[in-house]
């Protein structure tokens, strides 16, 4: 049938990246007809493909690489984008915390589409983000905000406005809850690291809005 079938087609590559991992396949080889399919379907197979390594000897972030074959920029910025993402929320609070998360964005971030300011706990003490103020007096290091602009408009007036919470350890929760999983109290600054890595993919595009 010419009939095209409508379906999540990046959720091709999510089930062929499962059963490589559950036969522990090695090598796969990817093939289609359709240019659009397979381009979603390799999307969708490195997205799942990333694995937080970074602190294991002759380790490596991904189990496959990509052969004989090249992504579009847009998705090549998709999936670097999302790395970005992953990255922020899997290294520990001791090397992600508000001043290194504030350096790093900035580097990944393309500063000819965006301006970012970094307010100081000086800067953020003026405009009355006392609720953050207040959470932060729990932490031995210093807060900060992230503002993001698309340059060429007002921040008085944006079409899409991303707001995430960067609360990078939750210490206060280890007085009332119990310590299994306190770990993962890292995760609190996910909020953020969704916002920075978005600003970080749209910097990369041209688009017909702003933010």
């Amino acid at each position: 049938s010419d009939k095209k079938i409508s379906f999540n087609r990046r959720a091709l590559g999510y089930f062929t990246y499962n059963l490589c991992k559950k036969y522990s396949v090695t090598d796969i080889q990817i093939s289609s007809e359709d240019d659009e399919i397979l381009e979603d379907a390799i999307v969708g197979f490195l997205q799942k493909d990333y694995i937080f390594t970074k602190y294991k000897s002759k380790s490596s972030f991904k189990n496959f690489k990509l052969k004989n074959y090249k992504l579009s920029k847009k998705n090549q910025n998709l999936i670097s984008s999302i790395e970005f993402l992953k990255e922020l929320v899997s290294e520990p609070s001791n090397i992600i915390y508000p001043e290194t998360f504030a350096k790093k964005t900035l580097k990944e971030v393309n500063l000819k589409k965006v301006n970012i300011k970094i307010l100081s706990k000086k800067n953020i003490e003026k405009i009355g983000l006392n609720c953050l103020l207040s959470v932060n007096q729990g932490s031995a290091r210093e807060p900060r905000v992230l503002e993001f602009l698309k340059k060429g408009f007002s921040k008085k007036n944006v079409d899409i406005l991303f707001v995430g919470k960067g609360v990078c350890f939750d210490s206060g929760g280890i007085s009332i809850k119990p310590s299994a999983g306190m770990e993962d109290m890292k995760w609190d600054m996910a909020g953020a690291a969704v916002t920075a890595s978005i600003i970080k993919y749209l910097s990369n595009l041209n688009t017909n809005f702003s933010y």
